[in-house]
């Protein structure tokens, strides 16, 4: 995370603003990159297939035990710090 934060830091900046934020709507996400894959087909499909399954994880964690929430959390506290140390 520091050679993201180092490397690019406006990505990080995204990071920090859009992942809080897409938290409580990783459920809609799920059927966006399903339909995503039958769109594309063939082994492409497959990397929508994986990003609807992270999005079903967290969305079934948020209304859940909110492990991976607690994760993705501190991983944007994380990137705070780091944008805070860069100044």
């Amino acid at each position: 995370m520091k050679e993201l934060s180092m490397s690019q830091p406006a990505l990080m900046d995204r990071l920090i603003l859009t992942v809080p934020e897409g938290i409580p709507k990783a459920y809609r996400w799920v059927y966006e990159m399903e339909g995503l894959g039958e769109f594309v087909g063939g082994g492409e499909a497959e990397m929508f297939k994986g990003f609807a399954s992270v999005f079903e994880r967290v969305s079934r964690s948020l209304s859940g035990d909110k492990a991976d929430i607690e994760t993705l959390t501190r991983g944007v506290e994380k990137a705070q710090e780091l944008k805070e140390m860069s100044k």
